[in-house]
């Protein structure tokens, strides 16, 4: 299946609380693994809620499995 980086970014900066995202993509086939990086304009909204808003808006396999929130981007 196809995963666009770039897409789940829009989708995650779409969300009213995350100002940056960055999403990387670890390992191949069945060990893939997705994983947002993202900063929030003011209070974190969590990785729980942003998982689940981001399954509202994407197929299942563009889902990441993690999504941690920074401070800054180094």
């Amino acid at each position: 299946m196809r995963v666009e980086l770039s897409e789940i970014e829009c989708v995650l900066i779409r969300h009213p609380d995350i100002e940056q995202a960055a999403v990387i993509l670890r390992g191949q086939d069945e060990t893939r693994l997705l994983i947002a990086f993202y900063t929030a304009c003011d209070e974190d909204p969590g990785e729980d809620v942003i998982i689940s808003y981001l399954s509202s808006a994407l197929p299942k396999h563009m889902v990441p499995a993690r999504c941690i929130g920074l401070k800054h981007y180094p």
